[in-house]
């Protein structure tokens, strides 16, 4: 889980610079996509609204990427 801290922030760029995402590659860059999502929804904001982080494909992309969107009201 992310925690707001230095530690935890640290952590988290760990995690996801472990993931190989070179562009452009489809498969890569929606493993890194999905990745953020997980972390995203561990969050209790996110687990009490899972409706406000949402994983969207891009419209006419041929390498079928996705964006990660998410929001706080």
């Amino acid at each position: 889980m992310i925690t707001n801290t230095p530690q935890g922030l640290y952590e988290l760029l760990l995690d996801l610079v472990s993931i190989p995402s070179v562009s452009p590659n489809g498969a890569t860059e929606n493993a890194m996509a999905e990745r953020i999502v997980t972390h995203l929804r561990e969050l209790p904001y996110f687990q009490a609204h899972p409706q406000d982080v949402q994983r969207l494909p891009l419209s006419e992309d041929p390498l079928q990427r996705h964006f990660v969107f998410a929001r706080v009201r």
